[in-house]
């Protein structure tokens, strides 16, 4: 990947102000804390189906996004969360991480660039409350979530 501008994304989120690497042009400095990077795949709305055609039949398009992500955001720690009952989209998936690694392009020193970076696939167990932060809790717990599990104010 060159370095400059050129590598940084050219849209950002409506609600948050850019950041100040992605102002200055330079990737973030490594502050020795850990980085994550999670990607989403529950589709809890109804009527989609992006994420599972993407799971589907494009897995390698997922990993390789969150590669190139990674790498730009100095990320070493990758993770998808995959709805438990999407059993071809995980099966698909997971082959094509075990195919990532076995191509090195994901575990340490990727492709010699010095760039290390791992990725996981955690598969809920279904959720009554789905984003809400108890419900994703239990959910990447494996647990399953009830009416009765779910917090009350």
């Amino acid at each position: 990947m060159s370095s400059g501008k050129s590598w940084l994304p050219a849209s950002r989120a409506a609600a948050a102000p850019p950041s100040p690497s992605a102002r200055s042009g330079r990737p973030p400095e490594d502050d020795g804390q850990p980085h994550y990077l999670v990607a989403n795949a529950d589709e809890g709305e109804p009527g989609t189906f992006k994420d599972r055609w993407i799971l589907e039949n494009a897995p390698h398009l997922l990993l390789e996004s969150m590669l190139i992500a990674s790498f730009a955001l100095r990320v070493r720690n990758c993770f998808v969360y995959i709805r438990g009952e999407f059993d071809v989209p995980y099966r698909r998936l997971a082959g094509a991480v075990e195919e990532a690694y076995a191509a090195g392009l994901f575990g340490k020193n990727i492709l010699g660039s010095g760039f290390s970076c791992d990725i996981v696939v955690y598969r809920g167990a279904g959720a009554y409350v789905a984003g809400e932060a108890s419900g994703t809790d239990f959910r990447s717990k494996a647990r399953k979530v009830t009416r009765a599990t779910v917090p009350r104010d």
